[in-house]
């Protein structure tokens, strides 16, 4: 009876394991179903690699992120399909931002003048660095001559505290840390 019983246990272990392995297909042949449904529920192994920034003068920028943030400058290079332009990896704590300037650029959209006005353009709309110090942090680039674009708040609905700036191109990057205001958080 106890080996009737052990056997009955491995027998249940193997059958699930085979029909995890095989995703069901023998038992339900005219569909994968366990496979897709694994495939739609499992996060992708990604991490961020680098943004581009496309902008009208190479050089500046590329020394203003320097300046600005402590970006070192990791390669440089041309391609030959973009002629006219400069392209440079700068990188911060592992992120790389891809510097792309020169040629004939065009400009995506005005300059904003409020968040909200930065926000209601489709696309990709500012870059964010999180820090353990917003307002210390918008101090020490306002300092190296970095103006605030909006100043620092707390920012209840994702408990951040958060504050913009311009680059020397006008492209927005937000700063995003832990809230300041304890009484905010509730």
């Amino acid at each position: 009876m106890l080996k009737e019983r052990v056997f009955l246990k491995i027998l249940i272990v193997f059958t699930l394991a085979l029909i995890a392995t095989v995703g069901c297909t023998f038992l339900l042949p005219a569909t994968n179903y366990l496979p897709s449904l694994l495939a739609q529920t499992q996060p992708l192994s990604l991490q961020v690699e680098h943004i581009m920034l496309r902008v009208p003068n190479f050089e500046e920028t590329t020394q203003w992120y320097k300046d600005k943030f402590g970006f070192k400058e990791v390669i440089r290079w041309q391609e030959p399909s973009l002629p006219s332009v400069d392209l440079a990896y700068l990188e911060l704590n592992g992120f790389r931002l891809e510097i792309l300037g020169g040629g004939e650029a065009e400009q995506a959209i005005a300059r904003p003048k409020d968040v909200p006005e930065h926000t209601r353009y489709q696309g990709y709309r500012h870059l964010c660095f999180r820090t353990p110090d917003v307002d210390a942090t918008l101090a020490q680039l306002n300092k190296r001559g970095v103006p605030t674009f909006a100043a620092a708040y707390d920012y209840a609905p994702i408990q951040r505290r958060l504050a913009f700036i311009l680059d020397n191109n006008g492209n927005a990057i937000e700063l995003s840390g832990p809230m300041k205001d304890k009484a905010s958080r509730n």
